[in-house]
């Protein structure tokens, strides 16, 4: 019965472990397509039309944060309450406001072109697809989400990833074969993102088996007024994250935009590959424990999950600062500012890199609904780095630009973890989580020193 017993433990750690690969192989193939195409999209569009991509792109990532906390909500409702109706109504009512919200964003911006002559980008056609190419990746994402948080974790994963290479591949095929646009690029993503969205909606209505016809599901409002501190951290999170490209491309060459633009790119990683998927697999298990009884459950998931991050995170940071001028040797070929990128990425990367485990303290606050807080923070935090960000470009130092967003990442991390251990509910939670995490992140940071 003993050995018995063994191998089902066994066998469901070995699931849980394929489960957190599986989210980790969905982020990492997103994120290194981005790698291997963006310098071929540079190859065909050129330097000027590159610039503007690298703009779209950047306003494709904030209205991905900028989604007014649906994917939170969401996320965290169907978490605690699965397939029961209170999940699945958050679900619909939070697609419902989504698409509602970016139908007056055509209105407006259509109400802007007839009266003014004002446009997004550089035509009616391109400013149209960009919406509608915003809008799709936002609905993808929130669904995507929520598939996540009712474990589905190797379908969710599977689609992304595979979406995500699909996109790229036909988008360049497009563009060398019929015409190299930005048009071009619009079409080809809002076609197959259509497609995409179309079968994570089948599959999580497979996944709930509810009706998403009943109008008692449909709540609005309900769903709007939890998001609206999520909104306001959005909102700051976003303009933080992405105001950047906007603002330099005002100020400084197209060259520049794009050297900064790969810079944050590589930078990214240890967020988008290895803080996303690792917070994502452990998220809706925490919310569940810490709203249960079981506190030794709880404490050992809190464990694992500050464990794997740091040290996942923090090691490959590393690597990646170490090796930073042989890898874009690789990556960027002939593409003559490399040292410039390698100059961005060695003042940026430490500061990413701790910003990555403020992912830890988001789960704890979000397990509590401690949103307000996060709002306020993101607020104060982001008023701050915009307007060094602004002087900063005036000047024309792009270095002061990349120590600006180290020390805002690393003090949205010390500033989120310094509230979830003053907040009673998760106090011992977040001076545990704490002790597992500092050590290592010192250790990190004198490495990088020497580097």
């Amino acid at each position: 019965m003993s050995l018995r017993m063994n191998k089902v433990i066994s066998a469901f750690k070995n699931r849980e472990l394929f489960n957190l690969v599986m989210l980790f192989f969905s982020k990492a193939g997103a994120v290194l397509v981005g790698v291997v195409f963006l310098p071929l999209y540079s190859h065909l569009l050129g330097v000027e039309q590159f610039a503007v991509l690298a703009v779209i792109l950047s306003f494709q990532a904030l209205l991905l944060m900028l989604d007014f906390g649906m994917s939170t909500v969401v996320g965290r409702d169907l978490a605690l309450h699965q397939y029961k109706n209170e999940g699945v109504s958050t679900y619909i009512s939070a697609l419902i406001f989504v698409v509602l919200i970016y139908f007056l964003f055509t209105l407006v911006f259509g109400g802007l072109y007839y009266f003014f002559d004002y446009l997004l980008f550089d035509s009616v056609a391109q400013s149209g697809l960009a919406i509608l190419f915003f809008m799709l990746s936002v609905l993808q994402n929130i669904i995507t989400t929520s598939l996540v948080s009712t474990l589905q974790y190797k379908s969710a994963s599977s689609i992304q990833a595979g979406a995500v290479l699909i996109k790229a591949i036909c988008a360049w095929l497009a563009m060398v074969y019929i015409q190299a646009s930005i048009d071009t690029f619009l079409i080809v993503h809002c076609l197959l993102g259509f497609i995409h969205l179309v079968i994570l909606h089948k599959l999580f209505h497979k996944t709930v088996q509810r009706s998403f016809f009943d109008k008692n599901l449909i709540k609005i409002k309900t769903v709007f007024n939890s998001a609206k501190p999520l909104f306001l951290f959005g909102v700051a999170g976003a303009v933080a994250l992405q105001s950047d490209k906007i603002i330099i491309s005002k100020f400084m060459t197209a060259e520049a935009v794009s050297s900064y633009f790969f810079a944050m790119t590589f930078c990214m990683t240890p967020l988008a590959i290895l803080g996303g998927p690792i917070t994502q697999y452990f998220q809706p298990k925490i919310i569940l424990a810490n709203a249960g009884a079981d506190k030794i459950y709880s404490f050992k998931l809190i464990k694992y999950f500050v464990l794997i991050l740091v040290l996942v995170s923090l090691i490959f940071s590393a690597f990646l600062i170490y090796f930073r001028e042989e890898l874009l040797f690789y990556w960027l070929g002939i593409y003559p500012h490399k040292s410039e990128v390698a100059n961005y990425i060695k003042i940026l990367m430490p500061g990413l890199a701790i910003g990555a485990l403020g992912y830890i303290p988001f789960v704890m606050l979000t397990s509590i609904k401690d949103f307000h807080f996060q709002a306020k923070l993101s607020i104060c935090l982001t008023t701050i780095l915009v307007g060094f960000v602004f002087l900063s470009a005036r000047l024309g130092r792009l270095d002061l630009i990349c120590i600006c967003y180290a020390l805002y990442h690393s003090g949205s991390t010390v500033s989120s973890w310094l509230r979830s251990v003053c907040v009673r509910e998760i106090k011992e939670h977040s001076i545990f989580a704490a002790k597992v995490a500092i050590f290592p992140a010192i250790f990190f940071l004198t490495i990088c020193y020497f580097l």
